[in-house]
């Protein structure tokens, strides 16, 4: 299968509000970036599986400076990686207030292109 067509299928996952990621049924592994490979053991039996959204940042940066003109009315925002309760690392935008450490739960939100992006917000006790 394609990089591409892996790619739309993540999208189609996200627009149905679920957070998908690949699990390589060779070795069990759990992948948060869509490949056609598993990166463990280079396998391509992957399936996909929905995450719970739930984890912790483990690194987070505010964007005050945007890369696109189209983004400029969004700045400062936050990006995040986030380690998952599924133990994969997922990039996505997130609420300022949120620091190191913090435990999370993310959705899919739009993008101003109309595609679909991950958001992280503090995870209610």
């Amino acid at each position: 299968m394609s990089v591409i067509s892996l790619e739309r299928t993540y999208q189609q996952y996200l627009e149905m509000s679920q957070i998908p990621f690949l699990h390589c049924s060779a070795c069990q592994g759990n992948h948060g970036f869509v490949r056609n490979f598993c990166d463990v053991c280079g396998a391509a039996d992957l399936e996909w599986k929905i995450a719970s959204g739930r984890g912790r940042i483990q690194a987070i940066t505010v964007i005050h400076r945007a890369p696109l003109a189209e983004l400029k009315s969004t700045v400062p925002y936050a990006i995040a990686i986030v380690r998952l309760e599924e133990g994969i690392a997922v990039m996505g935008r997130a609420d300022l207030a949120l620091a190191l450490g913090d435990a999370v739960s993310g959705r899919p939100v739009e993008h101003y292109d109309g595609t679909q992006i991950l958001y992280f917000d503090k995870q209610e006790k």
